[in-house]
């Protein structure tokens, strides 16, 4: 990239995370160490080539570093400079749904990866209390499949497929799912005008939604674009 050639600090920052992809993999990051494989899976439309280069760029700059994990695989980390971009990010998120996030448009890539590669971090599994609760989703669509969601006081893992006997099944298109994921959109009201539907046991679902962490951006930003604290009479519980 290209430097502004400022003696400005937003410059100088721009400099290092100006270049398109870089945020966006801070961003993939922030949910944990993850595996090249992993993170193309996030970015349909980032080449294994560009991937390369952004993450040797990216651990040039500081922000990242490989890891050797436990099971012998190796995967890609936020270091404590890229860690201290969290802030940025939340930043961006709520300026983005305050202004610029309406519902998909055709051209967007619907990932559920994304959502499901934060679930671990996201969901608060004391909340269960005892025992263990199974979900699966279940999402429609070229961008569709299916994923087991694992949940007890430990916290939460994600599997692919469907896994065991579930205690509660949701079933959405991917784009409907997604909306959901960012906010625009309350599951309550999902399952009430019918893009999520729910089968199982509705009370455990509901203890599900009350597990997850919403995006930091909700603490600012309600749903459909309302300023935050504004009522509207429904519960305001997002994925």
């Amino acid at each position: 990239m290209k430097a502004y050639g400022q003696y400005c600090p937003i410059a100088k920052a721009l400099d290092v995370v100006g270049e398109r992809w870089t945020l966006l993999l801070v961003r993939e990051l922030t949910k944990g160490p993850a595996r090249f494989v992993e993170l193309r899976r996030s970015f349909p439309r980032l080449t294994p080539t560009v991937l390369t280069q952004r993450l040797r760029d990216m651990e040039a700059a500081g922000l990242v570093e490989k890891r050797r994990e436990l099971d012998g695989l190796v995967r890609y980390g936020l270091t404590r400079r890229g860690g201290e971009l969290d802030g940025v990010l939340v930043a961006l998120g709520t300026w983005g749904a305050r202004h610029t996030l309406g519902p998909p448009s055709p051209d967007d890539d619907m990932v559920p990866e994304i959502f499901f590669r934060s679930v671990p971090s996201r969901i608060d599994g004391t909340a269960l209390g005892g025992g263990s609760l199974t979900v699966w989703v279940l999402l429609s669509g070229a961008e569709g499949g299916a994923w087991t969601i694992r949940v007890d006081r430990g916290g939460a893992s994600v599997l692919t497929g469907e896994a065991g006997q579930p205690d509660v099944v949701f079933r959405a298109t991917t784009a409907d799912w997604m909306e959901v994921h960012v906010g625009r959109k309350t599951l309550a009201t999902a399952l009430a005008d019918g893009t999520v539907q729910l089968s199982g046991d509705a009370c455990l679902a509901e203890r599900f939604a009350g597990m997850i962490r919403p995006q930091p951006w909700q603490q600012d930003v309600e749903p459909d674009g309302r300023a935050a604290g504004e009522p509207d009479g429904r519960a305001a519980v997002a994925l």
